[in-house]
């Protein structure tokens, strides 16, 4: 065995499985890089189950690695959000506002209570990357039901009550700065909350806001 040119194209294909798992938009320039190692690696005349460890098992790794990356890249710790018992429509969650609220910590997770308006203030910034929520009805008496998530789109699938995360968004036309802002949807058998037509940033959260600023000057 050439030792030199095994460890020459063992590196390259290391750097090329690297890079794939990192980014797939890096795979045109990570296929050549493989390629070029797997050559340099059958010339060095190593043993089979080596050639095997060497070149075979990368490509078998790849795609499971990928998973596994972008998982770990875009995971958030779970929350928990507590709905008043019955709410149903949009809950608007505002971002970094210092006049915001600060999550209770319950069970060694993060626990939002929701106001009755639907419209959460937190003085935390916005996360990014997979969505790790837990939603519950909570009762006056501090009882807790779980709810399940919903597909927004696809009503078929919906069930009742759920919860769905419908999207983030940012306004920078007010005064005191740009709003951050999450919104989620409470699908239940009897409308509480704001209706399904509306803005999902409408009068009453802008008034909020502005409320919520004023107070911590």
């Amino acid at each position: 065995m050439n030792k030199q040119a095994y460890w020459i194209g063992a590196s390259l294909i290391v750097i090329a499985f690297i890079f794939a798992v990192i980014s797939y938009y890096l795979l045109i320039f990570c296929i050549p890089l493989f390629v070029i190692g797997l050559i340099v690696v059958s010339f060095a005349r190593v043993t089979i189950k080596r050639w095997i460890l060497t070149c075979v098992l990368p490509v078998a790794l790849w795609l499971p690695c990928s998973y596994m990356f972008l998982y770990a890249y875009g995971w958030n710790p779970k929350e928990v959000y507590l709905i008043p018992d019955g709410y149903t429509g949009p809950i608007s969650i505002v971002y970094e506002e210092k006049c915001g609220t600060t999550p209770l910590k319950e069970n060694g997770f993060k626990t939002f209570r929701v106001p009755d308006n639907g419209i959460l203030i937190v003085n935390l910034p916005r996360k990014n990357g997979f969505i790790n929520h837990e939603y519950y009805y909570l009762k006056k008496d501090g009882t807790k039901t779980k709810l399940a998530e919903a597909n927004y789109y696809d009503t078929s699938l919906r069930q009742v009550p759920s919860v769905s995360f419908t999207g983030s968004g940012m306004i920078g036309s007010i005064s005191g700065g740009e709003i951050q802002y999450s919104e989620l949807w409470v699908f239940g058998h009897k409308r509480v909350g704001r209706s399904e037509n509306e803005s999902k940033v409408d009068s009453t959260l802008l008034a909020e806001v502005e409320k919520c600023r004023r107070s911590s000057q």
